[in-house]
């Protein structure tokens, strides 16, 4: 996957259940334990993570800045559900803190980008449905492991972006990677492009779904052009979500837990205005990733909880 994204030109299309995604230049380091969950240097969890993606992300994204090169990272994940779930909100601190960490060195580095969405994004599917008793949302959990990079390679299998997947001595794992010998015609950022049959097929018709359009929608070709839809779309369609439930939706403006916040569960509404602002304003699956959800919260498991017995290994 390192290998990968630091030989990418252009583009890298990832999906998965999760992304603890480290910046060790060494992944043989010891694993961490629960005790470092109270070590004095530990700032927000995601130094522990020993496995080097967010690196290789960051490094990939930083040639292409000092080449003055177009290059996109599209990331594609669930929205964790924290509440009342220790484990998972210990998860998804962890990857909270990994993204921010990532977006930080970069724009420390690099103080003059304005728009880093340019560069690197961050997405969740959404879908909602019509009853009898009236309208409910629904997430769509990612559960896949795949990247396609240039439309050209697909890397598919079954390890997570995490170390329990990735440093080889824990969790078992398979996976392969498909380098397209058969070509064909397509454009990348407007200008010819040789890009994989199958590579290339594959993210058509995923993107296709998740933006909601035809079979041979022109946008869906170029994915360097054809991101800002997808980002649109995104954008648009959180939009809706956000003013038909404000109460459920999670969002960038929920930076801390407080005694009223509720996002458990489905809340089913009926008014006319909310069903038509559904039917006319969503277009496909994909929203806007919230990355700044619950900034300000240590999701860490707390002193005195089982889920604190557990090493920090078990969530990483």
């Amino acid at each position: 996957m390192v290998h990968l994204i630091d030989n990418a030109h252009r583009f890298v299309y990832i999906e998965n259940q999760y992304f603890c995604a480290g910046f060790c230049e060494n992944e043989d380091l010891d694993v961490a334990t629960g005790d470092d969950f109270d070590a004095e240097e530990s700032i927000d969890g995601s130094e522990l993570i020993k496995n080097s993606v967010g690196l290789a992300v960051e490094r990939r994204i930083t040639a292409a800045i000092k080449a003055g090169e177009p290059f996109k990272v599209v990331v594609v994940l669930p929205h964790l559900a924290w509440e009342g779930n220790s484990i998972q909100s210990a998860i998804l601190g962890f990857q909270q803190a990994t993204i921010r960490r990532l977006f930080g060195n970069l724009r420390r580095s690099f103080p003059d980008v304005v728009d880093w969405a340019e560069y690197l994004s961050f997405y969740n599917l959404r879908t909602y449905g019509i009853t009898e008793k009236g309208a409910v949302m629904e997430e769509i959990y990612v559960h896949d492991k795949l990247m396609i990079v240039d439309d050209r390679i697909v890397l598919i299998g079954s390890a997570n972006i995490n170390d329990r997947s990735l440093l080889g001595h824990r969790d078992s794992e398979i996976g392969a990677v498909i380098h397209d010998v058969q070509t064909v015609d397509s454009k990348m950022d407007g200008k010819l492009w040789q890009a994989g049959k199958f590579a290339r097929k594959l993210r058509v018709r995923l993107w296709r779904e998740c933006m909601g359009l035809g079979e041979l929608d022109e946008v869906l070709f170029d994915p360097i052009r054809g991101w800002k839809e997808f980002d649109r779309r995104a954008k648009k369609n959180r939009a809706v979500y956000e003013r038909c439930w404000p109460e459920t939706m999670y969002s960038d403006a929920i930076k801390s837990i407080s005694p009223e916040l509720s996002l458990g569960g489905n809340k089913f509404v009926v008014e006319e205005s909310v069903l038509n602002d559904l039917r006319e304003g969503v277009d496909g699956i994909v929203v806007s990733g919230a990355v700044g959800f619950l900034k300000e919260e240590d999701l860490r498991p707390e002193f005195g909880t089982k889920a604190y017995m557990l090493p920090s290994s078990f969530f990483i």
